[in-house]
């Protein structure tokens, strides 16, 4: 509530300027009353202030030549300039070319000078919008007041609670808790650990090709074919040249690379170990 009663500062925040408002549109609408009950008893058809437009549209009106067409139209130009029309001015339905009646609403210096010149100075007073007649001024406001409230009249109602806090646009006890997002285009490729198939001891002439198991998580950086090509290599990896193995991202790679070599060496020692029979006669071959 207004007044030094009042513990909270924030109860006397909203009335104060409240009072401040009503007290300037107290003080105006006296004025306004004021001045209405003037034109009341002075019977006067324009407010002040388009009489004062109405003076300064006559004085300019003066300067001005008129040639009638018929009783209700004329012909308006500036006098002593060269004698070409410049404006149309017709009495009767208020209008004239220069289109400062139509958006003003106040009868202008060339219908004026036309006017003046047939003699028909009520038809100047009549063209006047109704905002600027003194009647309707008088109507709007005589007698009119504004009346503040006291102290004594005014409760405060505890249901109403303060607005909530604005942060960022947003209420605080609104704001939306940011999860971060799964990062589904990581760059780095997870390789699960592979281990080869083991090797049986070979006791024919031909070793069957080995076979490498790889297990990924995310393949987002190999391609299908590279795959393909990757498991599909025997001992000798071949097609496998060395612009090949560099596109492998580096854990592939090196495990690849150590495989052959590891593959290579195993080939070697069991064809020291175990060599190719000889040929048996009459061209047949031990199987």
């Amino acid at each position: 509530m207004h007044g030094a009663t009042t513990t909270d500062g924030c109860d006397e925040a909203p009335f104060d300027l409240l009072y401040s408002y009503l007290t300037r549109m107290m003080e105006l609408t006296f004025a306004k009353s004021t001045l209405a009950g003037q034109l009341l008893a002075a019977s006067t058809i324009l407010t002040p202030g388009a009489q004062h437009v109405y003076s300064d549209e006559v004085n300019e009106s003066l300067q001005y030549t008129t040639r009638p067409s018929d009783d209700m139209l004329a012909y308006v130009w500036k006098s002593g300039a060269r004698p070409k029309a410049n404006f149309r001015v017709h009495l009767g339905d208020g209008t004239c070319t220069c289109s400062s009646m139509y958006q003003l609403g106040i009868p202008c210096r060339h219908f004026i000078a036309a006017a003046r010149h047939f003699g028909q100075d009520q038809l100047i007073l009549n063209h006047f919008g109704s905002i600027y007649k003194a009647d309707t001024y008088v109507a709007a406001f005589h007698k009119a007041r504004i009346e503040m409230p006291l102290e004594s009249d005014l409760s405060k109602d505890e249901s109403l609670l303060p607005a909530a806090a604005v942060v960022d646009g947003r209420t605080s006890s609104s704001k939306a808790k940011k999860t971060k997002a799964p990062d589904l285009n990581s760059r780095k490729d997870k390789v699960a650990k592979a281990s080869p198939m083991p090797i049986p001891p070979s006791t024919t002439t031909t070793s069957a090709p080995s076979t490498l198991v790889l297990s990924s998580d995310s393949a987002t950086n190999t391609t299908d074919m590279d795959m393909i090509s990757a498991m599909s290599m025997g001992l000798a990896i071949p097609g496998l040249t060395p612009p090949m193995m560099q596109q492998y991202p580096i854990p592939p790679h090196s495990y690849l690379h150590e495989m052959h070599m590891h593959m290579t060496h195993h080939q070697q020692h069991q064809q020291q170990t175990n060599p190719p029979p000889s040929s048996a006669p009459n061209g047949f071959s031990m199987v």
